[in-house]
């Protein structure tokens, strides 16, 4: 097919050009379709569509694009699906203190008796009486060193309860507060504990 373009007059003169598009043998039904084809070429209408197939975004896929989804754990709550479960934790054996044993050769008669001597004092709260009878064991027994055993021992003479977990617990409160000295295989009443028992002793009227 052979196509002439037109000539036109300008300020330099005419020009003539020749311009093959296109040239080949066709079927009587293909000529129309090829005509069409240059037509729109030249109308610059031609227009290339793709369809583009995409699959349908989910939810979950959606909300990732608005909020970054950093690990498992934003996605599967509960954490991955393959953990194994955590083992129960065993419950804590509660302690049991060692029962104090008593001083059977512990000598609480001779003058002054451990009983005479106690009632000399207002020791009401379970410190003073643990001081008290570290007072009497040092001044009245020449005991310098004590162990959990003479105060136990003191205490049931005397009709105390003796009902606790963990009957060495005050004399080691007493010693980190410095109103004794040592540790469990022998405490010794300090110079602040002296003091405080003391201020306890009933005044004669």
């Amino acid at each position: 097919m052979m196509a002439r373009g037109s000539s036109s007059r300008g300020s330099g003169g005419t020009s003539k050009f020749r311009f093959v598009l296109l040239e080949g043998d066709f079927q009587e039904g293909e000529i129309a379709q090829v005509t069409q084809a240059i037509q729109n070429v030249f109308r610059g209408s031609t227009t290339v569509s793709s369809r583009q197939v995409s699959r349908p975004a989910s939810p979950a896929l959606l909300e990732a694009d608005a909020d970054q989804i950093d690990n498992d754990e934003d996605v599967i709550e509960g954490g991955a699906l393959d953990a194994e479960p955590s083992r129960p934790k065993a419950p804590r054996k509660a302690r049991v203190a060692k029962v104090p044993n008593p001083v059977n050769d512990l000598d609480v008669k001779s003058d002054p008796s451990l009983k005479d001597f106690v009632s000399d004092y207002e020791a009401k709260t379970g410190f003073d009486k643990y001081l008290l009878i570290a007072l009497w064991l040092r001044d009245a027994r020449n005991i310098n060193a004590f162990t959990v055993d003479y105060i136990y021992t003191c205490f049931k003479l005397l009709g105390w309860s003796t009902n606790s977990t963990d009957f060495s617990k005050p004399l080691r409160n007493l010693a980190d507060n410095k109103f004794l000295s040592g540790d469990s295989k022998g405490y010794s009443l300090s110079l602040t504990g002296a003091g405080r028992i003391e201020d306890k002793k009933r005044r004669s009227e």
